[in-house]
């Protein structure tokens, strides 16, 4: 992942991004697309199409509605990709 270049994700991945950054409460919309909200006001919508990727230009909507630059997006990417790393490696314990 570049810089300069917004990665490709599922819709699954940006939902845990958004729940670790403060959004909550999913509210289905219509069909399979579910509206996220944060307590300051901001809001998207995500649809969520099991096996799909985001595009890119819609994660580019996505962070405009929730004005959410780009480098910060990127640092929640890295943290998230880092704590499943971890959770992969944990020992299953029974």
């Amino acid at each position: 992942m570049t810089k300069g270049r917004l990665p490709v994700l599922t819709a699954r991945e940006i939902v845990k991004i958004l729940e670790k950054i403060g959004f909550e409460n999913p509210r289905k919309s219509k069909g399979s697309h579910f509206r996220y909200s944060h307590p300051d006001g901001r809001k998207t919508t995500i649809p969520i199409h099991k096996g799909k990727t985001i595009s890119r230009g819609l994660l580019r909507k996505i962070l405009r509605d929730i004005k959410l630059s780009p480098e910060d997006f990127f640092r929640g990417v890295r943290s998230f990709i880092v704590t499943k790393r971890r959770m992969r490696r944990q020992p299953v314990k029974n």
